[in-house]
């Protein structure tokens, strides 16, 4: 009989040392379901959320960050962050950014969703 062993979730990367005492952190993803107003086409929806690229690149935070569109409309932002206090602290700043602001007002009016979850396995 084959005994089963208990497999310790697969974490790829942890952004603190944690051979120096520090604290490991989890990477953390923030899924973001949301629809668009009237009139708001696809191309204009991707065009804005390129446009907050150049910011979230600069904080060193994301990890990667996937934006798709189901077929009855729902789209979903998934972005994998270093960690959730990386993630609140970008999302605090973000509010302040003009090309943000224009990125959220295509979004429909109270159809955002925002949850984060820590990342417990990774297939690249």
């Amino acid at each position: 009989m084959r005994r089963l062993t208990r497999l310790t979730p697969f974490v790829p990367f942890a952004a603190a040392d944690t051979a120096r005492g520090g604290t490991a952190q989890m990477p953390v993803a923030e899924i973001v379901t949301y629809t668009v107003r009237d009139g708001i086409e696809t191309e204009d929806l991707l065009q804005a959320a390129r446009k907050t690229e150049a910011f979230l690149r600069d904080t060193g935070a994301v990890l990667s960050r996937q934006l798709s569109r189901d077929e009855n409309g729902l789209w979903t932002d998934y972005i994998l962050w270093t960690s959730l206090e990386a993630a609140k602290a970008t999302e605090a700043q973000a509010m302040e950014r003009p090309e943000f602001a224009a990125f959220f007002a295509m979004m429909a009016e109270g159809s955002a969703q925002l949850r984060h979850a820590p990342v417990l396995m990774q297939m690249d």
